[in-house]
């Protein structure tokens, strides 16, 4: 390192220039799971469990965070249903939104030091991943189940805000408020009309018709074995009339299922022809996840009238449920096929190397492809091998946005890794930034372009995927947006063969899920160079580690703690040649928001916390102090890219 090179001094990042809330879920039916303890956290081993049962049993904490996620859905078009979550690793490499083995919203713990803040949440948002929707409570904190302090409803009611894309705010009545004030009861006017702006307010069902189906008298005639329906308000009731098909046995079950859907607690009631009581039954609680009867000695062509509403007056007395009438096989094969649809199976379109031009690119301004509210197109495709190119064509509006963002990522199950490039309406290369590079999707964002022009996109295998598959299938969605994703500039900086390490201080001032993107270019000067990013934090642990090839991006998210971080920055020749003058820059852009702790009076706790939120800067590079981190170890250093 040159002890004589000019460093940076003071470059601050601040959340307010990237909006890191506003932008809905794909889809109003989400799923939550709870982060099993020793999944893998930021390098640590998530202690969810052992955090929040220090000062509660399971039930009842799992209980209260489940009431808040109810709190928010039950406000607007949402439905948040709980599923299982399978244990891996925060971060892992899936789809943003509906991955089967865990939550779209998952809830973990880890330590954050009682300087930092009680949570972390984090929003949708594409450059995230799976990370989107994360909930991180603060394992250095003791949290409690209706405690003045730390009261975990109204903490994972803030967090889930945030997860939903509500925005912090500097209302002292609003449970986005960035400080904890003391324990909440529910939602301000103020919180209810920002998620309604998001998702809309709650409808009801198509099957209440022009005067409602809350009433035997006025009950909706079903004819298919399952039906997706909602009881919109905690009075809701739903009457249906069927009637057993032909093709039934003689044993029926019955079933509303609200598990995997939403937290309903459902009551379920069955009456015959005559309006009398056949049978009743109901869900204990938000765990329970489904109401069912079974009769036997059922005749074909019998009338039966079912019932549904809640079986609770409390948070949990509304939500989306599927009436399901098992009268055979011939019903379950349709009741799987209904619940494939329900359940979003996607379809993928193959082209099969039929869009591999420009000249045979495939439209993308269809209605078709306006399916998802969080582009204004999307697609889902599949590449068949490592030559496939898929090629799509979009054109501008006619007002023309402040920047086109392009995203694609893995589909459910799928190992590829791919990347998108963007061209002109001549076929030439624009100058998109890279926004993600990553084994969970790769984004690009082309700022200013022109209005009603053609642009083309291309997808393909990425060459820099490392062990990720050349194959697979995939989802590209488009988004314009006058809000463009600002990564603001850490380092920018060169390596050379006089100067192959650099070394910089930085600073969290809090605890935040961070993203970096590095880059590498020597203008093609030499080949085999690569720029290793190695950041440290205040014991010396290794907490990040990035490999970036000549003429490459990559990006990496980490959760950071509140604290001194020190990043290292190496240039390296796999082929033996000398460095040339290497550029290289790091950006990066805040992912979460934080809940900050009360700031009371140790002395006496009974006054009023202060009603101002912190600063938003987050993260700071220093003037140079020689630290201590360990030596180079040229053995490992190439080891993720060799």
């Amino acid at each position: 390192m040159n002890p004589n090179k000019t460093r940076l001094y003071v470059e601050v990042i601040e959340d307010r220039i990237t909006p890191s809330t506003g932008m809905p879920w794909g889809s109003n039916n989400l799923t939550l799971s709870f982060v099993p303890d020793g999944a893998a956290a930021d390098g640590v081993k998530s202690s969810l469990f052992q955090t929040l049962g220090k000062s509660a049993n399971t039930a009842a904490w799992e209980t209260a965070i489940l009431k808040a996620a109810q709190t928010w859905s039950s406000a607007a078009n949402l439905n948040i249903g709980l599923v299982a979550d399978g244990g891996q690793a925060l971060g892992a490499t899936g789809m943003i939104q509906g991955d089967q083995r865990f939550g779209d919203i998952r809830v973990a713990a880890e330590p954050m030091g009682l300087t930092s803040h009680l949570s972390v949440g984090s929003p949708y948002n594409p450059v995230a991943g799976t990370r989107s929707g994360d909930i991180i409570f603060n394992s250095s904190f003791t949290f409690g189940v209706g405690t003045q302090s730390n009261d975990i409803y109204t903490v994972a009611l803030h967090e889930l805000g945030n997860a939903l894309g509500v925005g912090e705010n500097n209302d002292p009545t609003s449970v986005m408020f960035s400080t904890y004030t003391g324990p909440r009861t529910g939602l301000s006017a103020g919180d209810i009309a920002t998620v309604q702006s998001l998702y809309g307010a709650r409808p009801t069902d198509m099957y209440e018709g022009v005067s409602g189906n809350n009433t035997l008298g006025g009950a909706a005639v079903i004819k298919l074995p399952e039906i997706a329906a909602d009881i919109t308000t905690s009075s809701d009731v739903d009457f249906y009339r069927y009637t057993v098909p032909s093709y039934a046995d003689r044993t029926i079950k019955v079933t509303v299922q609200s598990g995997n859907v939403s937290l309903l607690t459902p009551h379920l009631t069955i009456y015959n022809a005559s309006g009398q009581v056949i049978a009743t039954t109901s869900a204990s609680d938000p765990f329970s996840g489904s109401a069912s009867i079974t009769l036997n000695n059922v005749k074909r062509g019998t009338v039966l009238f079912f019932k549904v509403d809640s079986a609770s007056s409390d948070v949990f007395s509304m939500g989306g449920y599927r009436l399901k009438i098992d009268s055979g096989d011939v019903s379950r094969k349709q009741i799987d096929a209904i619940d494939a649809i329900l359940n979003g199976s996607i379809m993928y379109t193959n082209f099969g190397h039929k869009t591999s031009t420009l000249a045979t690119a495939a439209s993308l301004d269809q209605a078709v492809y306006q399916t998802d509210p969080r582009f204004d197109y999307a697609i889902n495709a599949k590449l068949n091998d490592a030559s496939d190119i898929n090629f799509f064509s979009v054109t501008m509006p006619a007002t023309a946005p402040n920047a086109a963002i392009f995203t694609v990522a893995p589909g459910q199950n799928s190992h590829l890794s791919a990347e998108v490039t963007v061209y002109d309406a001549n076929g030439q290369e624009v100058d998109a930034n890279i926004l993600s590079n990553e084994a969970s999707g790769y984004v690009v964002q082309l700022l200013n372009p022109v209005a009603n022009a053609k642009y083309y996109v291309s997808v393909s295998h990425n060459a820099f995927a490392g062990d990720c598959q050349d194959k697979g299938t995939y989802r590209l969605g488009v988004n314009y947006t006058n809000t463009p994703i600002i990564l603001q500039t850490i380092v920018d900086d060169t390596l050379s063969a006089t100067d192959t390490v650099d070394v910089v201080s930085l600073q969290s001032t809090q605890a935040q899920l961070y993203h970096f993107v590095l880059s590498a270019d020597t203008g093609g000067a030499a080949s085999g160079i690569v720029v290793v990013m190695q950041i440290f934090d205040s014991n010396n642990n290794l907490v990040l580690n990035l490999v970036c090839q000549d003429g490459n991006t990559l990006s990496a998210d980490i959760q950071l703690k509140q604290g001194a971080y020190t990043a290292r920055f190496i240039g390296v020749s796999t082929s033996g040649a000398i460095i040339p003058l290497t550029n290289y820059s790091l950006l990066g852009v805040k992912l979460s928001d934080p809940l900050d702790p009360v700031p009371v009076n140790p002395t006496d706790p009974t006054l009023n916390p202060t009603t101002t939120p912190p600063a938003t800067t987050v993260v700071v590079t220093s003037p140079i102090v020689p630290p201590v981190i360990p030596p180079i170890d040229p053995t490992a250093l190439l080891t993720p890219i060799l």
